[in-house]
């Protein structure tokens, strides 16, 4: 058995279901996904909703019982966590696993009947699984709204780009403000320019939390048809950004799972150079997320918030 701890927004969600269930194949075992921190988010961290409930995923959710099997004792971890800040040394355990950005090496040789928490980054956990999550990561047709089959049919006649831009908690939480970088008007402007000069007769769709901010702010020629995509959930318009020919993504999870999941062989992906304010951390992200779809572009330059 392998359970995973599942928190934070839908891309965050799907990954973690992607990292546990590249491990519960490599064991021929059941994936279990612990969802108690939805009952109980920490007050530092934007609020989000359990959604992997609304995909034909194959994975169960783990009883209180299944998890205390594996998971030390909470003030335990808080304890080991303590000392090996300060002296670099660190308890092991058998069936609990809590390291982040772990190497694909290191990921290999964790056992089975396992624990996992903590942070990952890319796809190279689960590039050998790509078609089994594909074919899982499929939003169930209950989920479908009116404005979905509105955009889906745009998707399917014509030749689409997506625009991710994320804001929201970006610039409205302090603590995502000092960890995340946020993409500036040139840096949309210019990927609009790039596609200009690559793809023919391209429709553009565009996604936000903040529409109203990018209308006002980002500057599209007059000749490129365009589609606010309007009164749609955020399942809904993750499965619509992995349908689109090409994408313009932002450094958020969210565009780059969706941009990763996206079947088209001739993509084109644009991304942000620099994702957060960690240099370190930037560099792991844009590592383990690059592929030879990807082109990273400036962002830096022109923000206005």
């Amino acid at each position: 058995m392998i359970i995973i701890k599942i928190v934070g927004g839908l891309a965050s969600q799907l990954h973690k279901f992607a990292i546990g269930k590249a491990l519960a194949l490599r064991h021929n075992t059941e994936l279990k996904l612990d969802i108690s921190w939805y009952e109980n988010i920490p007050t530092t961290d934007t609020v989000r909703e359990y959604q992997l409930n609304k995909y034909d995923i194959n994975a169960s959710i783990a009883t209180i019982e299944e998890i205390n099997r594996f998971k030390p004792n909470r003030y335990f971890i808080k304890i080991n966590n303590k000392i090996s800040k300060y002296t670099k040394f660190k308890f092991s355990f058998s069936n609990y696993c809590n390291e982040s950005f772990i190497t694909l090496e290191r990921f290999k040789l964790l056992p089975d009947d396992i624990y996992l928490e903590g942070e990952w980054s890319g796809y190279e956990y689960f590039d050998s699984i790509k078609n089994i999550l594909i074919s899982e990561i499929k939003l169930k047709e209950e989920y479908f709204s009116k404005s979905f089959f509105k955009y889906k049919n745009i998707i399917n006649d014509n030749n689409c780009v997506s625009m991710h831009i994320r804001r929201g908690d970006y610039v409205n939480n302090k603590h995502a403000t000092n960890f995340h970088i946020v993409c500036s008007v040139s840096y949309y402007e210019n990927a609009i320019k790039y596609f200009e000069e690559k793809v023919d007769n391209f429709v553009l769709l565009i996604f936000s939390d903040d529409l109203s901010w990018v209308k006002d702010n980002i500057k599209i020629p007059e000749y490129i048809k365009v589609y606010y995509v309007e009164n749609t959930n955020d399942y809904e318009e993750f499965d619509l950004l992995k349908s689109c020919k090409h994408n313009i993504i932002s450094n958020s999870g969210f565009s780059w799972f969706s941009s990763w999941l996206n079947e088209n062989p001739n993509k084109i992906v644009i991304s942000p150079k620099t994702w957060i304010k960690s240099d370190e951390l930037n560099e792991i992200f844009l590592k383990t997320m690059e592929d030879n779809h990807t082109i990273c572009i400036e962002n830096l330059k022109w923000i206005i918030l």
